[in-house]
């Protein structure tokens, strides 16, 4: 029972529970604007919104393989979700749980796709390859300093405007103008995260945006998102 217990609070903390909202606010955000305009096809926003947090996860396992695979443990910042590092899962396990999310998703996907229509399709093939490519494959998008705005872009206005449109099969300048605080406040919980690992990216080469621009002007660029979210 005690090791069935450990490894459900494993697969809790590899899951990254904290930064899950990144992937649930869009979706709801997108839905609510909706919601303005057209009743709300509750079918459609679970699956949007269970789809979602599926791909969210399945991204942070593959960070959690791809960066275990290739830098190992040395020097690294032993937070809650390095379940590999701290022994608590095998990577056979966090490459299966890769593949089950990933799976969700996708059927998720298509399930909105058979509902909707085709052009859904091209916007979840462009996630699902973005979602695997950010940190696994020869060249991570996240290591090449344009995580910020893959995220940007990904989890504000193409999950907001992408949530709006599966509910009315339309595109509004609302969802636009509402897709961008969003955004904001998603890419200052990827840079916050980049500045705290600043020191251990430059050890292991990665070179986000915080290491490319140096921890005092990341410092400034965390605060701007977050007023320009606001403002």
């Amino acid at each position: 029972m005690k090791t069935n217990n450990r490894n459900l609070v494993a697969w809790f903390w590899s899951t990254r529970p904290f930064s899950l909202s990144a992937s649930a606010t869009p979706v709801v955000v997108g839905t609510a604007i909706a919601a303005e305009v057209s009743a709300i096809n509750w079918t459609i926003f679970v699956l949007a919104f269970v789809g979602s947090i599926a791909i969210q996860i399945a991204t942070n396992l593959t960070d959690e393989y791809s960066d275990h695979r290739r830098y190992g443990s040395s020097g690294k910042y032993l937070a809650p979700h390095k379940v590999i590092q701290r022994g608590l899962l095998s990577e056979a396990a966090v490459l299966a749980g890769m593949a089950f999310t990933f799976g969700t998703g996708i059927v998720c996907g298509l399930l909105i796709v058979a509902m909707t229509g085709w052009p859904i399709l091209l916007v979840g093939l462009a996630s699902i390859t973005v979602a695997y490519f950010y940190s696994a494959g020869p060249k991570p998008i996240g290591d090449a300093w344009l995580g910020e705005i893959t995220v940007f872009v990904f989890m504000g206005p193409l999950m907001v405007v992408s949530a709006y449109y599966i509910q009315t099969l339309t595109i509004s300048w609302a969802a636009i103008g509402t897709s961008i605080p969003v955004g904001l406040l998603v890419t200052a919980i990827l840079h916050c995260n980049n500045l705290r690992d600043i020191r251990e990216d430059a050890e292991t080469g990665k070179r986000t945006l915080a290491k490319v621009m140096g921890e005092p002007i990341g410092r400034w660029l965390y605060i701007a998102l977050l007023i320009s979210a606001y403002l």
